[in-house]
């Protein structure tokens, strides 16, 4: 489609949070422009926040997280200052239309509190069950020739970062370049990315790795036994799977 009004500048990576009628994301490699767009009419807006229209500084690589109220803005400086743990992050309110700067805590369990600063990451969302809060999932990604493979997940409610892999929870190998997505039921997804080989150059993968974020419920367990000994479930038809006695919300979830 072609669209109209003020449009902002490409990243590296660019990144949309869908909210209301509108898709918001953060434009201009001079500071971070707050821009939407109308899908129904094409249209470009760039808002001016109550407190200041810009954060000034050369940006790279931007995630977005979203809790349905803010969208909060993962970065790199990559000019000037360059932070080395992600302590302080920023938030926009949507409906305040303003901007917000957050300081988080750091894991206390943890060697190292706080995660490396790093560009081309996975980041994936995640309701926690009790408090009904968004967190963020952060995996590998790269920084200074070095890639990484841990995870460290953020609640956006108590902004207390905890490194997951002392609970077993870390990448197969050191990848970026990928996606990462977490299911409703708290199972998360990577796939593709690039690898570091033995001559230190990159290389494109396409796995598809998956690990559970939290404890899995009894009827996801038993649905993960059925996949693994039963490998011919993609041959069945709907009906077929019906027969065999299979509910029908996992019947639905196959992929074909």
């Amino acid at each position: 489609m072609t669209t109209k009004g003020p449009l902002p500048k490409r990243f590296f990576s660019h990144n949309f949070i869908s909210h209301g009628s509108y898709f918001y994301t953060f434009g201009n490699y001079r500071g971070l422009g707050v821009f939407r767009i109308d899908p129904e009419t094409g249209i470009w807006e760039k808002l001016s926040p109550e407190n200041g229209d810009d954060f000034p500084g050369y940006y790279d690589d931007i995630e977005l997280a979203y809790d349905g109220k803010k969208m909060y803005v993962i970065f790199v400086k990559i000019r000037g200052e360059r932070i080395r743990e992600l302590k302080t992050i920023q938030s926009y309110d949507i409906e305040q239309n303003r901007w917000y700067i957050l300081d988080t805590t750091g894991d206390p369990d943890n060697e190292k509190p706080f995660p490396d600063i790093r560009i081309n990451f996975g980041i994936a969302h995640i309701v926690d069950l009790e408090s009904k809060g968004t967190n963020i999932v952060i995996s590998g990604g790269m920084m200074d020739k070095r890639i990484y493979d841990g995870i460290w997940r953020l609640s956006l409610f108590t902004l207390q970062w905890t490194c997951l892999n002392k609970f077993g929870s870390i990448l197969p190998q050191a990848i970026c370049e990928y996606d990462a997505i977490t299911s409703l039921d708290g199972k998360m997804y990577v796939v593709g990315g690039r690898i570091k080989k033995k001559n230190n150059r990159l290389s494109e993968v396409n796995n598809l790795y998956s690990t559970w974020l939290r404890i899995p419920q009894l009827t996801d367990i038993c649905w993960e036994a059925v996949n693994f000994y039963y490998r011919e479930l993609n041959t069945k038809t709907d009906e077929g799977l019906f027969e065999l006695g299979l509910p029908i919300k996992f019947v639905k979830s196959r992929c074909q």
